[in-house]
């Protein structure tokens, strides 16, 4: 039964609290700082060798 299943108990809690969040972020639109690939923001030769590492 799931509630003697204690795994399961705490991965569920984990996925609704993780969806919860995901929701928020794609509602509220994501922070400028993490939209994109900050790498390639300016691009040259040493961002896209960090890049492709």
């Amino acid at each position: 039964k799931f509630r003697d299943n204690v795994a399961a108990q705490f991965w569920y809690l984990f996925k609704c609290i993780y969806f919860g969040y995901s929701s928020t972020q794609v509602r509220l639109g994501y922070p400028k700082r993490i939209a994109g690939n900050f790498l390639m923001k300016k691009f040259n030769y040493v961002n896209q060798i960090l890049y492709r590492m």
